[in-house]
């Protein structure tokens, strides 16, 4: 079923994600360059003006190079701005199959994920501590219902607020930039029978490792969780 594209979006916004999409698929290749404006307007469907804005946005997140009467240049991979929200949901979205793109993303995951849990286990107020708690209730109850979305919806706000509650600025802003990957990923491992709740027991150990302020145990069990996880991926890619 095809979703609308949100009323709420720009034509200039819609025009970005479309042209973004193709490029990190490929039918835009890497350092070749895009169509001429005219013809890319007219195959997207879009006025010139909404085309240069959605240009400008694409060559904001590193993905395209704009050159004045030479044309506009794919750029290769290793510099599109991944950590840009829109560039990691496409990725996400269109590599989750690629199990070099998902490798290189469960490694950020190891880099990322126990060091939040340590800090928050250090740093989280008795309020976050307890918003910890009731994410991980949210998903307990996630179980009960057979419903994916669900299920990757609450375990996503159980990370977020895990990343919150480390009170580091870095986390949690390099989080936010790539939480709509992170999405992807859990779909695509959540999909997989019975790891929504063989994984489960290991978050309400973090959620209690950090309410009791236990840094060493967080951690440990962060990296359990990945770990967790990673099984499933490497089964999932066979």
């Amino acid at each position: 079923m095809k979703i609308a594209d949100p009323a709420w979006r720009s034509g200039a916004s819609v025009a970005c994600d479309k042209i973004g999409r193709a490029i990190v698929a490929g039918r835009f290749p890497e350092h070749t360059r895009l169509p001429k404006e005219a013809e890319l307007a007219a195959e997207f469907a879009i006025s010139r003006n909404t085309l240069r804005e959605a240009m400008k946005a694409l060559a904001a997140k590193s993905l395209i190079e704009i050159a004045p009467r030479r044309g506009t240049l794919v750029l290769p991979r290793s510099r599109w701005n991944i950590l840009d929200r829109d560039v990691a949901e496409w990725a996400a979205q269109i590599f989750i199959n690629d199990p070099g793109f998902m490798n290189e993303l469960l490694a950020f995951r190891r880099l990322l994920e126990p060091a939040a849990a340590e800090a928050a286990a250090l740093h989280a107020t008795p309020d976050e501590a307890a918003d910890i708690q009731a994410a991980y209730q949210e998903m307990e109850r996630a179980v009960e219902i057979d419903e994916l979305e669900v299920w990757v919806h609450v375990d996503i706000e159980f990370h977020k607020a895990v990343f919150r509650a480390s009170h580091n600025r870095f986390i949690q802003s390099v989080a936010d930039s790539v939480i709509h990957a992170l999405r992807t990923s859990f779909l695509a491992v959540s999909n997989q029978p019975s790891s929504y709740a063989q994984n489960l027991q290991n978050h309400k150990i973090l959620a209690d490792a950090i309410e009791r302020k236990d840094s060493k145990a967080a951690k440990l069990t962060a990296e359990k969780l990945i770990e967790t996880t990673a099984d499933v991926q490497r089964k999932m890619l066979r």
